[in-house]
């Protein structure tokens, strides 16, 4: 009896250990997954499969051999028993990466050269380590071609500028700006090439013009001055009063065929035209008043810190060619606007102190008058009996000083509620005040009647002046510099609205918070104050700009 349950006992456990290896036999046997996602790079210019970057999705699984990459013909097909069969040359078999490159000599299934200008797609088998059969074979990729990149045509440049930034009459004045949308390395770089208005360029003529029709540039170059010398596509000199246009050329490295011309930019005249330059890069001082004497000495103000704070405590003077010394300090409430008498005697408000002080020309300074009706004095302008007018943000008002000091009302109208600041005479001693709340220039007559003359864009005028028969008023928050006739007639003569500190071209230049101005003896040149950094509200420091008036000359 006991015999009989051993052998029943063991018939069972062989029959259980037959059942496992059954088991494992039937996991070795399971079909494999195809890849997925199959994708393919163009990274080399060998002409040959060399250049064939292939990646793809892979999931996990045993009983993976290898795999094998086949590239077929663009219109081909093939199932998984033909791919089986091929020879070795049709395929590339790698192992673990899911991702590869292709050797030089592979052919396609076809059994054709791997060449560019072809187009070409890319299937992935994955073999099995024990039953090929069970083998998958994936989904084709995208179709591709390959190109030789090295000689791939070049792209134009676009958005070509042209700024006139000077007056020397040449090409010079040309300042040139484009966007470059090149990112090959192909580019060997660029020819530029000014045009009459009604002429064109052919490439093959561009490629063999004289070196005194173009001027080159590299490929990491999209913006420069024009050469003086340069001359326009017709071997003429480059002359004020004529349109033009420019042309550029992007020259391949390889191949000149594949050069580039551009759309010719908008047509531009070169004309006289206002510059802009910078005079003092930066005194330690907040922007208050500017004067001008005989001598073209400039003397300039200091405000403070802020328009909250009129701490400022001295009063500059700067040389024509920007030499800057002290002409007053000891104060501490702030230097708004100054005034030079026929006398030489200089005159400066101070808005903090509510006081008015004058220094003679042997430099010794006393309060000319405070107090009394004064009340935040800015801007001052004296008559020529020798009577002083004084912008009173603080009353909202204009008030006069005799000869000896006395204070009086000249002018209260409404229309100087807005904080009158700047303030100049005409020939005809008419009065011209620069609200800072809002854009008006205010008409004064000798009666005291007040009414608008002018609005300024920005809506925050600083000073003004009068010269030539004419006001030039700074539109302080415009960042900009407005000319007006005694008609009225508005008409911007520097600043293009941005903040910052650009010159050449005044009208294409930056200005920051310009405060007041005046003008050189002999009427050529603005002289301008206003704020030396580019962003924030302080007035400090102080930076001093020449406008040259060359328009008209």
């Amino acid at each position: 009896m006991k015999k009989n349950i051993y052998t029943y006992l063991t018939i069972i456990l062989l029959i259980s250990c037959g059942s496992d290896d059954n088991s494992n036999d039937q996991t070795n046997l399971n079909p494999l997954s195809p890849v997925t996602a199959v994708n393919v790079s163009d990274i080399g210019n060998s002409g040959n499969a060399s250049d064939i970057r292939i990646s793809f999705n892979v999931s996990s699984q045993s009983n993976l051999l290898v795999y094998r990459a086949l590239v077929l013909d663009a219109n081909a097909n093939l199932a998984l028993n033909e791919a089986l069969e091929l020879p070795e040359s049709a395929y590339h078999e790698f192992s673990s990466d899911n991702t590869t490159v292709l050797p030089a000599g592979l052919k396609t299934v076809g059994g054709n050269l791997i060449i560019e200008g072809v187009n070409y797609k890319v299937a992935i088998i994955s073999l099995h380590a024990i039953d090929t059969s069970l083998s998958a074979l994936s989904s084709f990729s995208e179709i591709f071609t390959l190109v030789n990149t090295d000689l791939l045509p070049l792209d134009p440049v676009t958005s070509i500028q042209i700024l006139d930034n000077t007056n020397n009459g040449n090409a010079s004045d040309i300042d040139l700006s484009f966007v470059d949308n090149q990112s090959s390395q192909l580019l060997a770089g660029y020819r530029v090439f000014v045009l009459k208005d009604n002429s064109s360029i052919e490439l093959n003529e561009a490629l063999n013009s004289p070196s005194n029709l173009f001027i080159s540039l590299s490929p990491s170059t999209n913006q420069v001055v024009l050469d003086s010398v340069l001359k326009d596509t017709d071997g003429d000199d480059i002359i004020e009063n004529q349109n033009y246009k420019i042309v550029i050329l992007s020259e391949h490295l390889n191949d000149a065929s594949l050069s580039v011309l551009s759309n010719p930019s908008s047509s531009f005249t070169l004309q006289r035209t206002n510059l802009i330059s910078t005079l003092v890069p930066s005194i330690g001082i907040g922007t208050g008043g500017v004067s001008v004497d005989e001598n073209d000495v400039i003397y300039v103000a200091d405000f403070g810190e802020a328009l909250s704070i009129g701490n400022g405590s001295s009063v500059v003077s700067i040389t024509p060619d920007g030499q800057v010394s002290t002409f007053i300090s000891g104060f501490s409430d702030g230097a708004s606007g100054n005034h030079i008498d026929a006398q030489g005697n200089f005159y400066q408000s101070h808005q903090a102190g509510g006081r008015i002080s004058i220094t003679d020309t042997n430099g010794n300074t006393t309060n000319f008058t405070s107090g009394g009706l004064l009340s935040a004095p800015i801007g001052i302008a004296i008559d020529d009996q020798n009577n002083l007018y004084v912008a009173n943000c603080g009353g909202g008002n204009i008030i006069k000083v005799d000869s000896n000091g006395n204070q009086s009302i000249f002018s209260d109208s409404n229309l100087l509620a807005a904080c009158p600041n700047g303030i100049t005479f005409d020939s005809d001693d008419n009065l011209y005040v620069a609200n800072f709340s809002n854009g008006n220039i205010i008409k004064v007559v000798p009666d005291g009647s007040a009414s608008i003359f002018a609005t300024i864009p920005g809506n925050n005028n600083g000073h003004l002046i009068f010269a030539d028969d004419k006001l030039y008023v700074v539109a302080r928050s415009a960042h900009q510099i407005y000319e007006v006739d005694m008609l009225s007639n508005i008409t911007l003569i520097a600043g293009n609205g941005a903040r910052g500190a650009a010159n050449g071209s005044a009208l294409n230049s930056n200005m920051s918070f310009p405060n007041d101005l005046d003008i050189s003896s002999d009427g050529t040149r603005l002289y301008v104050n206003e704020v030396a950094n580019s962003t924030g509200s302080g007035l400090a420091p102080t930076r001093v700009r020449v406008i040259h008036l060359d328009a008209g000359n």
